[in-house]
């Protein structure tokens, strides 16, 4: 069994608590509303730009195409193009820090790289329901458009050679747990907003 495919079991759980939360509801539901839509944006927006400039970097050895793995500044471009000005949740945040291993930064961007891979499920729904494209309102989740399975699988490739390199599976796993952690208590603290 490949690392990854480990690392997937490690964290169903995990995987499960977030997609339970009422927001991750919320942003699936046949009643989707733009204000759901764009509050989910919003949250994620401060815990992506943290991974980005805070553990990405870890990584730039690992990762050959690790600069052009960075989407927060499509969240900002759809929040602009839908005009959204939710000033609650503009506070600035750090979640991440340059303090981890590259083996625990592996597991926080293992969690934001599957979320490409699960978001353009959510690109079909956002279409569906809300008629945004990758040109109107929903870049983020169209993610790496036709390149996003090629790019999960270098990703995983890449994952799974360090691992096997460097025999540090408990630190990847806690890492991603830790990422799955963050953003389920992000969501928390945002419930009543939905």
């Amino acid at each position: 069994m490949k690392f990854s495919e480990k690392l997937k079991q490690a964290t169903a759980v995990a995987h499960s608590q977030l997609e339970d939360q009422e927001i991750s509801k919320a942003l699936l539901s046949k009643e989707i509303s733009l204000k759901d839509y764009c509050t989910y944006l919003q949250l994620m927006q401060g815990l992506l730009q943290s991974a980005e400039n805070q553990v990405f970097p870890l990584l730039s050895n690992q990762l050959k195409s690790n600069s052009s793995r960075k989407k927060a500044y499509l969240i900002q471009e759809d929040l602009n193009f839908l005009g959204w000005k939710e000033e609650s949740l503009k506070e600035p945040q750090v979640y991440f820090d340059q303090e981890y291993s590259e083996a625990f930064a592996f597991g926080i961007a293992y969690v934001f790289e599957g979320s490409t891979l699960g978001g353009r499920m959510i690109y079909k729904h956002v279409e569906d329901k809300l008629a945004l494209t990758a040109n109107s309102g929903a870049s983020y989740f169209f993610g790496y458009g036709e390149k996003t399975g090629m790019m999960w699988k270098e990703f995983l490739e890449a994952l799974n050679s360090f691992e096997s390199e460097n025999q540090q599976g408990d630190a990847i796993i806690a890492g991603a747990k830790h990422a799955f952690l963050k953003i389920k208590d992000t969501f928390q603290s945002a419930a009543h907003l939905v």
